[in-house]
């Protein structure tokens, strides 16, 4: 069929019906291994398997032939490396010993394979089903509800304890991909014309949603704010406005919001999350919530995988009025080649502020360790908390199928190197001892890390490598 999913769809009670375009192009956009990969529908858990690799799913023979001619070469090899290792799928594993074997799997893949792996094939290997609790991967049941965590006959009972607090997510999470990842649907944004705060100041972007989108729906008008409410555009909506609201609400969270109040207001994007000119309107918002005297925004999006381009943004009607204006400029670049190059814009105070944002709470346990490696830690982090306002499409470890948390164990010698749990410290403690004491040594000769100058830190970072 040439129609799109129904975008009035609820993702938090069950997998959504795909009705939209069964090609290649689209399909090979999304893949979890308990739904078919062509019409990502479970029917019922009742998918045949890849009786060869074992690894995708499909509703029917037609499904599966209509794949088979992308799966073959892909599937030969692993069917393969699987008869080489005839355990591979009856062994139980700690999650470390788990994440290594999907590595060295894909590995040996890409090198028989002799060509880039497509992103779903990258799922194949990181999506695998496996035992919630042992990894194991033979005679497994799914849930039912959620179709992305599985389990094993010894260990049904501590997966659904455990399952139930995260298997909304999980489901929202699958519900995304299907409806987001594969349609070629371009959502028509909401304006944002006469969007400010007035007295209804949310303090969240569920309670953005409500008061922005939802003002005088009736439902949302008698019924608690939850996601229970939310429809697909809902889950599209707090991802287009997330980077604009975070960007003001971070500052303003930090007591900095005043330093982006001249008239033209310069911000880094370092390696965007998201580079989808539909999106860039959303910056209006925070057009619309800066000091009036703010008449110009330029936003600098730099990461080598872009391309050269510059691009005003449309402004709605008010903000035409006031001669203000968005541009959007991208730099193909690594940031400490474009802080060297004539196109350098100098951002508004380069001294501070800085803002990052991470998925998972590890990374930012991460990210603040790096932060005191770098400057040290006289200079102290002005805040460090939870993003109010993130999209509220789940971000899921692949692994542990944790839900946007998890904490990290870092090496204590170079402090360069983490791991989620202790257990994959130990494991990788043989791989890693001869490239630690080759840190520890440059370290020790030329301390880079001591630099307050941003611009330094990276140059002794490209030595480092080298």
């Amino acid at each position: 069929m040439n129609g799109c999913s129904d975008m009035s769809q609820n993702l938090t009670t069950r997998v959504v019906k795909y009705i939209g375009r069964q090609t290649p192009l689209h399909y090979n956009k999304c893949f979890y291994p308990n739904i078919c990969h062509v019409c990502k529908s479970p029917n019922g858990g009742a998918l045949l398997l890849c009786g060869r690799c074992r690894m995708i799913s499909y509703c029917s023979v037609k499904h599966k032939m209509q794949h088979m001619w992308q799966h073959e070469d892909i599937c030969s090899i692993i069917e393969k490396l699987l008869k080489e290792n005839p355990w591979y799928y009856t062994r139980r594993l700690t999650a470390s010993e788990w994440l290594r074997s999907r590595e060295e799997l894909k590995n040996l893949v890409i090198n028989k394979l002799h060509r880039p792996l497509e992103t779903y094939e990258w799922e194949m290997f990181m999506r695998a089903k496996s035992c919630f609790i042992c990894h194991r991967q033979a005679n497994l049941r799914a849930c039912g509800i959620c179709f992305s965590a599985n389990y094993c006959s010894r260990h049904s009972e501590d997966f659904h304890r455990y399952h139930r607090s995260i298997c909304k997510e999980l489901l929202v999470a699958l519900n995304s991909c299907i409806l987001m990842g594969i349609t070629k649907q371009s959502m028509k944004f909401k304006k944002v014309s006469n969007f400010t705060w007035s007295n209804e100041c949310p303090l969240n972007m569920l309670e953005f949603i409500g008061l922005y989108l939802h003002r005088n729906n009736r439902i949302w008008a008698t019924n608690p704010w939850t996601i229970d409410l939310f429809k697909v555009n809902d889950f599209k909506y707090s991802t287009y406005a997330s980077d604009s609201l975070t960007l003001y609400y971070g500052m303003k969270d930090a007591n900095l919001v005043h330093l982006l109040s001249k008239p033209v207001c310069v911000i880094h994007i370092v390696h965007p999350r998201i580079v989808c000119k539909s999106f860039f309107q959303a910056w209006e918002l925070s057009l619309h919530l800066l000091c009036p005297d703010v008449q110009k925004i330029i936003i600098v999006l730099i990461g080598s995988e872009l391309s050269f381009r510059s691009r005003t943004l449309k402004m709605c009607a008010e903000c035409r009025a006031r001669k203000k204006s968005i541009i959007i400029e991208y730099y193909p670049k690594m940031y400490e080649n474009y802080v060297v190059c004539t196109e350098f814009r100098r951002p508004n105070n380069q001294n501070c502020p800085l803002l990052f944002t991470t998925l998972f709470k590890w990374e930012t346990e991460q990210l603040v360790t790096n932060f005191y490696n770098v400057l040290g830690t006289t200079t102290q982090p002005l805040l460090v908390t939870k993003n109010r306002f993130s999209s509220l499409i789940p971000n899921v470890c692949h692994v542990c199928k944790s839900v946007n948390g998890g904490i990290l164990i870092w090496c204590s010698r170079c402090s360069m190197i983490s791991y989620p749990e202790l257990d994959h410290k130990r494991t990788d403690r043989n791989q890693h001892k001869q490239i630690c004491k080759v840190l520890v040594k440059c370290l020790e000769e030329r301390p880079w890390n001591k630099t307050s100058n941003l611009t330094e830190w990276y140059s002794f970072t490209q030595e480092l490598a080298n």
